[in-house]
């Protein structure tokens, strides 16, 4: 109403055209300032255009890379289910877990495309606002030539359209560039849960591709434990079938070779009496030999030595012990007072009255008299203590007693004690071991020299002394193997004296036989002088010594 009022006034003035003009080319001026401004504030919103633009290809962008990424995740999976097609012992738990990975793939997919169509819905708003700034800045145009054609019929009406044009034009400029500014600000909002959501789906997905990783190695370790463990076993069993059949044919095939073996060690040494024997050795037991076994020769002197004497019947046994007694360590120096006992009354004539006689309990008292005077003074004749039957008592009386023969044969000898062990097999009591007997110097007789070299002896040299004792075995019954303590054994035919000097006791019958050594003999009558004798024990007949 202010510039109604003044324009009226004006019309009245005498100058009112000029005035006028000068008044319409401020106007003027002030319309392209205006318009100017507008201009600018349209670059401005060119230049917000092309930023949103911008954003809208690094979105398109980032849209791609997530496209790349959702093929790369693709090609994983695709990875997971070729490794999954060639692990043997895959499971359904890893299945199920890629299809859940699908599925979240496939949410993925579809919060991708409501972003794209959010995107697009962005788009068509910013094109519709260019178009409707377009739109607006041509009215304008015309609304200024109209008004420019009008404004001297209507200048009030049209400055107040150009200022409620111009106040409309400001409103819709700062509503566009709130609302510009509000999309911009709701696009990085988007773009911050866009690449939160990435991150989150990149950090889960990886997370899941590791679990899945780790589940197959684990079940491919577990599978490849299990091939192992079931190529040892099936490797166990070829194996354990492979020893079962080497040991099944073994024998079949070892036994020809180890008999052929044994035969020929055997050979060997009957090879080797029947060479000695053409060498000049007579193969029998000569007295150095003799001297030998019967005593310890050491530093400190010579003693008696402890002896294991074993023959079955009729083998010698009692002739060789009888002349050790009756003056055989005599010979050799030693006057020696014998102890002989007979627990089980053999029926042998020994050649000193036995002191204990059919009585195994004071037999078995006896051995452990003697033991226990190892704990006391020393004796100071050679005292020889020689027991029948050793095996039978140990066998009877156990541990003590063995006990007891241990610790006399390793202590009788700093007493003047010895012990003289006979019996009648050549094996290894169950009460003591192959240790102990060979504390003694020992001789077995007869067949007894058989079983001491199958089972007293080791290694292959034993099938040689057998050999040794059948060449001996040929040439006379009575052959003896002789192993002396810490000395190699030997073989040889027991002599018809082994002493020179010995005589017989004076309880000793006058007639022996020569053949197995008996006292069991009866006169038969004479030939050509001499007395003939028949031995009750092995029934031959021979001339008396």
């Amino acid at each position: 109403m202010m510039v109604l009022r003044g324009l009226v006034t004006e019309f009245i003035d005498s100058n009112f055209l000029a005035r006028q003009t000068a008044e319409l080319a401020q106007v003027n001026v002030e319309l392209k300032s205006a318009v100017f401004r507008n201009r600018a504030t349209l670059e401005d919103l060119e230049k917000q255009i092309i930023v949103a633009t911008d954003q809208r290809l690094k979105l398109t962008a980032e849209l791609e890379s997530l496209a790349g990424d959702k093929a790369a995740l693709w090609r994983e999976i695709t990875a997971l289910r070729e490794r999954q097609k060639a692990a043997v012992g895959a499971t359904s738990e890893i299945e199920a877990q890629l299809d859940s990975r699908q599925s979240d793939l496939a949410k993925m997919a579809a919060e991708a495309a409501d972003k794209s169509q959010a995107l697009s819905g962005l788009n068509r708003d910013l094109n519709r606002l260019t178009a409707a700034l377009t739109g607006a800045e041509t009215r304008f145009s015309e609304k200024h030539a109209a008004l420019l054609r009008t404004y001297e019929t209507a200048l009030g009406q049209h400055r107040a359209k150009l200022e409620a044009l111009g106040s409309e034009a400001i409103e819709r400029a700062n509503a566009l560039e709130a609302e510009t500014q509000n999309r911009q600000n709701r696009i990085a909002e988007l773009e911050s849960q866009f690449a939160e959501l990435k991150a989150q789906l990149i950090a889960e997905a990886e997370e899941q591709i590791d679990i899945a990783r780790r589940q197959f190695e684990n079940e491919r370790q577990s599978v490849l434990n299990e091939l192992e463990a079931d190529r040892l076993a099936v490797h166990k069993e070829l194996t354990m079938a492979q020893e079962a059949v080497i040991e099944k044919y073994r024998p079949i095939l070892e036994a020809p070779l180890l008999e052929e073996l044994r035969q020929t060690q055997i050979e060997v040494g009957r090879v080797h009496k029947k060479l000695a024997e053409k060498a000049g050795d007579d193969l029998v037991w000569n007295a150095d030999q003799i001297r030998e076994f019967l005593l310890d020769i050491d530093a400190d002197g010579d003693a008696p030595s402890h002896l294991r004497i074993c023959g079955a019947t009729k083998s010698g046994k009692s002739f060789l012990v009888n002349q050790i007694i009756s003056g055989g360590l005599r010979s050799l120096g030693f006057d020696a007072t014998f102890t002989v006992v007979d627990p089980y009354h053999s029926q042998t004539r020994w050649a000193t009255p036995p002191t204990v006689k059919n009585d195994p309990q004071a037999a078995y008292e006896l051995i452990l008299q003697w033991a226990a005077a190892c704990d006391g003074s020393p004796l100071e004749r050679p005292s020889v203590l020689v027991v029948d039957e050793v095996d039978s008592l140990i066998a009877d009386y156990g541990e003590p007693l063995s006990e007891a023969i241990k610790k006399l044969i390793k202590k009788g000898r700093h007493f003047n004690r010895y012990f003289y062990w006979l019996g009648q097999n050549g094996n290894c009591p169950k009460k003591m071991q192959w240790s102990d007997v060979r504390n003694f110097n020992q001789i077995y007789l007869g067949t007894v020299a058989d079983d001491y070299a199958e089972n007293g002896l080791k290694g292959r040299n034993k099938n040689r002394w057998l050999g040794e004792l059948e060449a001996l075995r040929d040439k006379s019954k009575y052959h003896a193997i002789i192993h002396n303590k810490g000395a190699n054994p030997y073989t040889r035919l027991l002599p018809r004296a082994y002493f020179a000097t010995a005589t017989t006791a004076t309880t000793a019958p006058a007639l022996m036989c020569p053949k197995c050594g008996s006292y069991k003999v009866k006169k038969v009558g004479t030939a050509n002088g001499r007395q003939r004798i028949k031995c009750h024990d092995c029934g031959k007949q021979s001339y008396a010594e």
